[in-house]
């Protein structure tokens, strides 16, 4: 998580200075979309989609079942959501 925490303060750093030093959160939200396609993160684009999630980002989905972590799908801009193979 150290390398998203880094990002997210980065970000948030970035976009008050884009609101004009002004840390009122409305602000902020109204800059952050612009600003995170300006700002590059330690693990990549920081660019937002119109949901506010990372644009380019993948993601692994998991659960606990039979008492054991296992992968229960993938998303990836390119290719959506794949269910893993069981």
């Amino acid at each position: 998580y150290v390398y998203s925490t880094y990002d997210t303060v980065a970000l948030m750093a970035a976009a008050i200075g884009f609101a004009g030093g002004d840390d009122d959160a409305g602000a902020v939200a109204k800059v952050l979309p612009a600003v995170a396609t300006r700002v590059p993160g330690t693990l990549g684009s920081l660019a937002l989609n119109a949901n506010g999630d990372l644009d380019r980002a993948e993601y692994d989905i998991w659960r606990i079942l039979d008492g054991a972590w296992s992968k229960s799908a993938s998303y990836s801009p390119d290719t959506g959501l794949t269910a893993a193979t069981p």
